[in-house]
C-alpha cells in the first residue's frame, strides 16, 4: 500500500510542479516604481520627439506651398529662411534626440529601431531639402523630388514607432 500512495503524490507532484514553478520561480518579475517611471518617461520622451519631427515637417511643407513663401526662401535672412533653418535643425537633431532618451525600457526597444530608422531618413530628407533650396537660390524651380521620399519614409517610420509604443504600452 505504501508503494502506491508514493506513486499517487509522485503523480500530484507531477501535476503540481509547473504551475510552482510559475507562480514562485519565475524569471518574470513585476517592474518596479523605478522602472515604471522610467518606462513612462521614455514613452513621453518619445512621444513628444514624434510631436516635434511632425512639426518640422508640416512647417517645410507648408513653406513650400505657396509662391509668398518660395519667394521668400530664395534670399536669405527673411522669415521664410528662419523658419525653414529651425525646421531642419529640429531635423537634423533627430538622432541625438532618441539618443538623449537612453536605450530605453525593453518592452520599447522596437519602437526605438523604428524611431531611430525614421531620424535617419528625416535627415537625409533635411540635407535634401537644403540641396534643393541652394539650387532655388541659383535660378532653378522648385524640385523636392529627391527629398520627399526620404522624408515620407521617415514619416511612416514615426508613425510605425509610436504605433509600437502604444501597443508595448498597453501590454
Amino acid at each position: 500500500m505504501r508503494a502506491s500512495w508514493s506513486g499517487a503524490w509522485a503523480v500530484v507532484l507531477l501535476a503540481l510542479l509547473p504551475g510552482l514553478a510559475a507562480c514562485g520561480g519565475s524569471s518574470h518579475r513585476q517592474p518596479t516604481a523605478a522602472q515604471q517611471q522610467a518606462a513612462k518617461r521614455w514613452r513621453a520622451g518619445l512621444i513628444r520627439w514624434h510631436h516635434d519631427m511632425l512639426g518640422a515637417l508640416d512647417g517645410i511643407s507648408l513653406l513650400f506651398s505657396t509662391t509668398v513663401s518660395l519667394s521668400g526662401l530664395t534670399r536669405e535672412h527673411t522669415p521664410e529662411t528662419n523658419q525653414l533653418e529651425s525646421f531642419e535643425q529640429t531635423l537634423t537633431g533627430c538622432t541625438v534626440t532618441v539618443q538623449k532618451l537612453g536605450p530605453g525600457p525593453v518592452q520599447f526597444s522596437e519602437a526605438r529601431r523604428y524611431a531611430v530608422r525614421a531620424c535617419k531618413n528625416l535627415e537625409l530628407g533635411e540635407r535634401l531639402v537644403e540641396e534643393a533650396v541652394t539650387e532655388m537660390r541659383h535660378g532653378a524651380g522648385v524640385d523636392l523630388s529627391g527629398a520627399a521620399g526620404p522624408l515620407s519614409d521617415g514619416q511612416n517610420e514615426m508613425a510605425v514607432a509610436v504605433s509600437v509604443l502604444r501597443s508595448a504600452s498597453t501590454t
